[in-house]
């Protein structure tokens, strides 16, 4: 695709292991998803084999089609309980010339937010938009040496980091840049590095990898979430888990896509100590009832999946739950597609 300057936005951390289909099967997401949007937005036909070997075509090549209910949109995300998916026709998007990358540490939470929250008010639409907490701060610095101030567990005087990424034309990007500097300039960052092209962004992006095998330096086990709230509601939400981590007496890390709302939560633990095990599911209960409260989605990302489904119920009520069950029963009367996982 590069060849044609053409490129497939959704970007999800597995995309070196995993297939479209799947990508595809779980509305895969990923760091570009705050100005590029999921796979959804990039699926424009799917041919599915139904249970029994029944073929349905849903969608086709065109970028409009509003002939019948949209079958594209029911298969994408359905995790392999409706269909398994023989074609794809897929959306392509120019590839951009080139990109840039800033980093900045802040002394708390709130002030990282508050920069995040300026971009946008500047009118800027990154291309991502990730976040790291204190406890993942430490962490990565556990593993390599870092870019922002460090010191002792618990006394790291960096809070919290922003790692944003813009794209477009060579021309653009300085001044793009210079803007970013601008809009987090009033959140006071304790430090701010800048990359151009893909060879000085790569050593920033590194930290965002980093941060779940950093997690385990606060524990041998852990419980990973991926709740999602509005936008407006982060600030809250992520406060939130850091005091549910608190009052639990467990470790809680918080990182990841500032930019569309979408959280992951690290409950990080020892899974062979019966109390701390217990806290760790209370705390993970904690950090749901929160979430929804702040009108959010218990998954923004990984699906329901298995560990998922005993709360489903906390988020669907009823009656939602019940059309699933009968378009569950359209497609796979008998039950057989990836049974016991999902929203039934």
């Amino acid at each position: 695709m590069q060849k044609r300057r053409l490129f497939y936005p959704p970007d999800p951390a597995s995309l070196k292991m995993s297939t479209l289909g799947g990508n595809v099967a779980t509305c895969a997401g990923g760091m570009r998803a705050v100005k590029y949007g999921v796979t959804r937005e990039y699926v424009l036909g799917v041919r599915a084999v139904l249970p029994g070997g029944r073929i349905v075509n849903a969608g086709g090549r065109t970028h409009k089609n509003v002939v019948g209910l949209d079958l594209t949109r029911l298969f994408v995300g359905s995790c392999g309980t409706l269909g398994l998916f023989t074609k794809l026709t897929l959306k392509l998007l120019p590839l951009p010339e080139s990109s840039a990358t800033v980093l900045a540490a802040f002394g708390s939470l709130k002030e990282a937010l508050e920069g995040a929250r300026g971009v946008f008010r500047a009118g800027i639409l990154p291309t991502a938009m990730e976040f790291l907490d204190d406890k993942a701060c430490w962490g990565i610095s556990q593993i390599r040496d870092v870019p922002w101030p460090t010191g002792a567990h618990g006394e790291t005087a960096t809070k919290a980091v922003l790692v944003l990424k813009v794209d477009g034309s060579r021309a653009a990007l300085a001044s793009e840049l210079t803007r970013l500097e601008e809009a987090l300039a009033p959140s006071r960052p304790l430090c701010l590095f800048k990359g151009l092209g893909t060879e000085e962004e790569e050593p920033l992006w590194e930290m965002r990898r980093l941060v779940s095998p950093a997690s385990f330096h606060l524990g041998p086990d852990k419980l990973g979430e991926d709740v999602a709230v509005p936008r407006g509601k982060t600030v809250q939400a992520v406060e939130g888990f850091q005091a549910i981590g608190r009052e639990h007496g467990i470790h809680v890390v918080c990182y990841g896509h500032l930019g569309d709302g979408n959280t992951h939560v690290n409950i990080v633990y020892d899974a062979s100590d019966p109390d701390q095990a217990a806290r760790a599911k209370q705390c993970k209960e904690a950090v749901f009832r929160l979430t929804l409260s702040l009108g959010g989605t218990l998954s923004g990302e990984h699906g329901t999946g298995i560990t998922k489904g005993p709360y489903v119920s906390w988020q669907l009520g009823e009656n939602e739950r019940a059309v699933m069950a009968g378009i569950k029963n359209v497609f796979d009367p008998n039950g057989i597609l990836n049974p016991g996982k999902g929203w039934v």
